[in-house]
């Protein structure tokens, strides 16, 4: 039985709590399958909207059919988090998973005999979008991080700013750019926001059932039928657009890509963990040649890159895993190269 769980993974100073929903169906009172991965996530929304919540049903059928945990995480939003602040947030959701994460889940019990002090031994780092720019920094970071990711899994991703993609003052939808003034409130706004998902947008753990197929008598909420947040004052998601047509991502996180020092001859390949990127061939958002370019970085040795033919960015939007269609069959077919990584079989 798929259950969620809610917890903090750290306190800012002002006493603003950054959630984590952790997705399970094992009971870890009973006996929990000790070495199976924790999937660390993080969501979908230009690094400017959108927060846990933002996650697509079979993204967590994968994970749960595979008796693994879903740790999807909030994190501090551009443009009132700095790119450090990002980082930490990653750095600080990584080790509540590792370090607390067993006792949330009741897997250090002392009934079992074993120490309080475990930790979860290996985990997965994935992101959609965006947030897979933050599970690339997992691995671009590797060595900061204690035990290293085992693999990472990204959906149409954004392994780096460093791009051309990022630097051509790119418009997206339609031929006017869109006036700064559009995003004057938020702006101005100094308050650290973890993001906003509309509830006809948000991942409801009751749309599966108890073997994790789909809930047909689960009734999904439509916009407008629900309080959601006024976009017009806070357009958050359109923030992405603006940012890239003022060519502002590859500025803002100079500093921090130039730690990075990518490049093959800059750093150990061989320690890198295994990379898996999704990725569609019609993606105008964000598109497949950012992923492919990592993978020619890279090398197939650590990184391989499965792309869906036609497809846009978002491509698992609305779909279930067992769904027919390219789309899916990409999905699985990632996922296959997760467990290839796990097992050593890659």
């Amino acid at each position: 039985m798929p259950r969620l769980i809610t917890k903090p993974y750290k306190t800012l100073p002002n006493g603003t709590p950054i959630l984590a929903d952790i997705y399970t169906t094992c009971d870890f009172d009973i006996g929990p399958r000790d070495n199976n991965p924790i999937v660390l996530f993080f969501h979908a929304g230009g690094l400017t909207a959108f927060n846990r919540k933002f996650l697509y049903p079979s993204l967590v059928q994968a994970i749960l059919k595979r008796e693994w945990t879903l740790v999807s995480v909030d994190y501090r939003l551009l443009p009132q988090a700095s790119p450090e602040d990002l980082w930490d947030d990653v750095k600080d959701a990584y080790r509540f998973v590792v370090d607390d994460l067993p006792g949330v889940l009741d897997m250090s019990s002392a009934s079992r005999g074993k120490e309080a002090s475990r930790k979860i031994r290996r985990v997965v780092v994935a992101g959609a979008s965006a947030g897979t720019y933050l599970a690339f920094l997992a691995a671009r970071y590797f060595d900061q991080l204690s035990p290293p990711p085992v693999a990472i899994m990204t959906y149409y991703g954004i392994p780096s700013f460093n791009h051309a993609f990022f630097k051509s003052n790119t418009i997206i939808y339609g031929d006017e750019k869109m006036p700064k003034e559009k995003f004057a409130a938020l702006f101005d706004d100094t308050n650290v926001s973890t993001g906003y998902t509309a509830p006809s947008q948000r991942f409801d753990v009751a749309c599966l059932n108890a073997d994790l197929s789909p809930n047909t008598l689960y009734v999904k909420p439509t916009a407008g039928e629900v309080d959601e947040e006024p976009s017009d004052e806070f357009p958050r998601p359109d923030l992405y657009d603006y940012y890239l047509q003022e060519n502002t991502y590859p500025e803002l996180f100079k500093e921090l890509e130039g730690k990075l020092d990518f490049g093959s001859e800059g750093r150990d390949w061989k320690k890198f963990p295994k990379c898996v990127l999704l990725h569609g061939t019609k993606d105008v958002d964000g598109p497949l040649e950012l992923s492919q370019a990592f993978v020619d970085e890279v090398g197939d040795k650590n990184a391989r890159l499965v792309s869906v033919e036609g497809a846009g960015h978002m491509l698992d939007d609305g779909k279930w895993l067992d769904d027919e269609g390219v789309e899916m069959n990409g999905i699985k077919e990632a996922w296959a190269l997760v467990d290839r990584a796990l097992d050593g079989s890659w």
